[in-house]
């Protein structure tokens, strides 16, 4: 338990006793189309598809508290009023008795117990519709009858409309619906669900539509002057001024006797879908039978994939919340703007590890993104009117063949690579295999003076966005990449039957590896890149900072491009020079002052001298190759807020998901966080503990069984669904070992090696022992 909650064991949710974190602890709640953020104080916005297409209430930047979903409870015949989640009306438990907040799988509850009256109030978003679902049961306690005045807030936005069309909203009550309309005025063709409704399964009483007749002028939501009044003033939105949602209800409960109230929030393409959700969701049977369908998928996505360690919390973690991130991640790519290139298929690699079937949607739409030379755009929209994201980050083309590449090795589907997809600036259609390699033919044509792949404006590393704008700039990581791709292209042509292609990606791997080691070692570690004035990045002889960076490093190991006695040099330099309390370091040291010729690298708080969760992954699995057991483990439980290592009053991050980043050393409050939820972390970290912690990872041929566990660890077991079965695998080895020669018994027959064939059953047992 930390200081201010701890997990449940039985059913893995997070349960929040003491709301005053360092920041709003914020929780994602959505389906493939629409996202609900809310924190502990209630807190959020909501999203239809992305940001950019339509936030459809109110987001704060940078996030705060300021708007959400409020409510009040207000006792009609005191004119005392609370709210159920404390804030906005207080911000601290000062006169309530009892309080917790549960963040769930698909649910956020509050339980509060202040003025003789208990509430629970329940937030969730249905499966299929764009629609958020509230519950408010509420108990008199006391010894007379009360009657209680509830009422509920947001404000709406609606954004993402072309602005010459500007942005003139009408709100109105529905009667015959008992129900407020939020409709955003545009033609027909840049509609995007901008017609929202709330809705109570109570009469309403009284409503606004307009924000300054429900707060006040000046006013806020603290206490605004409509809940003091107890009624509002039934105004309309007055078109160009703020808009909000805002009903009143009341009920009558009788000492002793609870009640429950129904909310619907949703969005709408138009008025004449409102009815129809209406009569589906808002009453208490249809919320609760969508509560069960809601905690039936998510056993279901949460099952399957799982794990069993000495350290507890982190497989509590890990079989839990590790997913529970990873699918949200996969939905709302960051932030739930425009789908990231790189993002997305980087996220979807690792969710093929619990749904292996979902990446393929991923990969089609990206494909269908990519330019007929082989590039590919940094972000893609969603917004019908708007454009992808041409920045030139040369990195994106690469994410194709990885995310290809993990898709074949989980299912065996090879057939796939013949779905045939356009470019998008060609009506004609290729297969995937011929998108992916004009992936790597771009890589391998767009290379500088020293043989290594252009970076544009960025490789891996956004904010290297300076390097290479000229068009001479290299990127030594980005050509390791290349190596790795170049390799699995190799062996995915040889397997369809392309061998002069597979010889073709096999040279251009050596010429493109001997580029590298001859040209980027800096004599202990690899260099990050070239500028390009051709000057060294992540050098030492880089005086004004920079001296060493994270990414050539650990890539050079995943790349296969190092020899043993450089990848050992090289991460031992890593070790000097690069780790910190919170993970591992981008770069080091700090650029103290703008270099024009590297980019907002030099600025930028989340790289710049951050330990960055994301890179620090891509060194958990190096050091697994190199066996270094007890130091991958370690340095998964430093960036873990879940494992009880990391002080959550210094850092501020949420404990049930992973950081984007910590702040290095170099900066006024080291340690602190950037951002929860949204970030590559969760994908990667996922691939690390079951294909290179266990072990236990998808070839073209198998699952190949290679562990490298903590030293101190005698006996682990992973349960890994793999190709229509469930692989039950137990794990063995002396203390003080973390690698060594793997010995096989499948349901307790001995096998030879260590890969194990697709096996035509549902379930089989694997005993491994390490020797």
């Amino acid at each position: 338990m930390d200081v201010y909650g701890s997990f449940c064991e039985s059913d893995g949710t997070y349960i929040l006793t003491n709301p005053h974190t360092p920041r709003s602890w914020q929780h994602a709640l959505s389906n493939d189309d629409y996202l609900l953020v809310l924190s502990q104080w209630a807190g959020g916005y909501s999203v239809y598809e992305s940001i950019l297409t339509n936030t459809v209430t109110k987001k704060p930047w940078p996030p705060s508290d300021e708007t959400g979903r409020f409510f009040y409870i207000r006792d009609a015949d005191t004119g005392e009023c609370w709210s159920p989640t404390i804030w906005p009306v207080h911000n601290s438990l000062e006169g309530k008795e009892e309080y917790k907040c549960t963040y769930g799988h698909g649910t956020l509850s509050w339980d509060l117990l202040s003025n003789a009256l208990r509430s629970k109030l329940m937030a969730m978003v249905a499966l299929d519709d764009c629609v958020e679902l509230y519950t408010l049961e509420l108990e008199n306690l006391s010894h007379a009858d009360r009657q209680i005045d509830v009422f509920s807030y947001l404000e709406w936005e609606f954004s993402g409309a072309p602005i010459e069309l500007g942005a003139a909203m009408q709100v109105h009550f529905d009667k015959s619906l008992n129900c407020q309309i939020s409709e955003l005025l545009l033609p027909p063709q840049y509609r995007a669900k901008q017609t929202g409704f709330l809705a109570c399964d109570q009469k309403i009483l009284s409503y606004d539509g307009w924000r300054d007749a429900f707060l006040g002028r000046p006013g806020t939501a603290t206490y605004p002057a409509a809940v003091e009044k107890g009624i509002c003033s039934n105004s309309a939105n007055q078109i160009l001024g703020h808009s909000c949602g805002a009903i009143q209800t009341r009920v009558k409960i009788p000492a002793g006797s609870k009640t429950k109230l129904c909310f619907a929030v949703g969005v709408v393409n138009e008025k004449n879908e409102i009815p129809a959700l209406v009569e589906r969701y808002l009453d208490a049977q249809s919320i609760d039978r969508e509560l069960e369908r809601i905690r039936s998928l998510w056993q279901e996505k949460l099952s399957g994939l799982e794990f069993s360690t000495p350290d507890g919390s982190m497989d509590h973690f890990n079989n839990t919340w590790l997913k529970y991130q990873l699918v949200q991640n996969v939905r709302w790519v960051r932030w739930g703007a425009d789908k990231g290139f790189r993002d997305g298929l980087s996220d979807s690699a690792g969710l093929r590890l619990i749904e292996s079937e979902r990446p393929q949607e991923t990969i089609l739409t990206a494909a269908g993104k990519q330019r007929s030379d082989g590039h590919a755009p940094r972000q893609w929209t969603v917004t019908p009117w708007a454009k992808d994201n041409w920045q030139d980050y040369r990195d994106s083309c690469f994410w194709l063949v990885y995310a290809l590449e993990k898709y074949l090795k989980e299912t065996g589907n090879f057939d796939f690579l013949e779905t045939k997809v356009p470019f998008c600036d060609s009506t004609e259609a290729f297969s995937l295999f011929e998108h992916a390699d004009r992936s790597m033919e771009f890589l391998w044509q767009n290379r500088g003076e020293h043989g290594l792949c252009l970076i544009g404006q960025g490789d891996w590393l956004d904010s290297l966005n300076a390097a290479g704008e000229g068009g001479k700039g290299e990127s030594v990581m980005l050509s390791q990449a290349a190596c790795y791709a170049l390799g699995e292209m190799s062996q995915i042509a040889e397997r369809i039957g392309e061998g002069d292609k597979s010889e073709t990606y096999q040279q251009r791997r050596r010429v493109l590896a001997d580029a590298i080691n001859t040209h980027a070692w800096d004599g202990s570690w690899y260099l990050q890149a070239y500028n390009d004035l051709g000057d060294p990045i992540g050098s030492h002889t880089c005086s004004k900072g920079g001296k060493i960076f994270l990414m050539p490093q650990s890539w050079a190991v995943l790349s296969g491009v190092a020899d043993s006695n450089r990848a050992k040099e090289a991460m031992s330099s890593t070790e000097k020079m690069l780790s910190s309390q919170y993970g591992y370091l981008v770069f080091s040291p700090m650029y103290q002052n703008y270099d024009p010729n590297i980019g907002r690298l030099c600025l930028w708080p989340s790289e710049a001298v951050s330990a960055y969760c994301h890179s620090t992954l891509f060194k958990v699995i190096a050091d697994c190759m190199l066996g270094e057991g007890d130091r991958a483990w370690n340095t998964l439980r430093a960036i873990t807020p879940a494992s009880g290592e990391i002080d959550l009053s210094k850092t501020g991050s949420e404990p049930f998901c992973l950081t984007n980043c910590f702040a290095g050393p170099d900066w006024s409050y080291p340690g602190w966080s950037y951002t929860g939820w949204w970030t590559g972390t969760a994908s990667w970290m996922l691939q690390a503990v079951a294909e290179w912690i266990f072990g236990v990872r998808a070839d073209y041929q198998g699952l190949v069984i290679d562990p490298c566990l903590p030293k101190a660890w005698t006996n682990v077991t992973i349960k890994r669904p793999f190709r229509g079965c469930l692989y039950d695998v137990t794990i063995m080895k002396s203390s003080g070992v973390c690698k060594g020669e793997v010995k096989l018994k499948i349901n307790n027959e001995p096998v030879e090696g260590n890969r194990i064939p697709p096996r035509n059953e549902s379930k089989c047992v694997v005993m491994c022992e390490i020797v």
